[in-house]
């Protein structure tokens, strides 16, 4: 049963009550899982841009990099 990733307590409730009265419990100790962290990006964008996209968007092309364009 792939449960992983829930946490809607009134749901973890219905399979608990569907699956407590199904036969012995399992033999081996729980299992804990666990997800690392995601890492913050310390990425700053440039301040400027040489080459203009749209109204909204503007190229860094030595980073390759397309952002919001600031507006002026």
């Amino acid at each position: 049963m792939d449960r992983i990733g829930l946490n809607d307590p009134e749901e973890i409730r219905k399979i608990v009550e569907a699956y407590k009265d199904k036969g012995e419990a399992y033999p081996e100790e729980p299992m804990v899982v666990c997800t690392p962290k995601k890492r913050q990006s310390s990425f700053t964008g440039p301040t400027s841009g040489d080459v203009i996209v749209s109204e909204e968007f503007v190229m860094d092309s030595m980073a390759g990099i397309i952002y919001l364009a600031e507006a002026n």
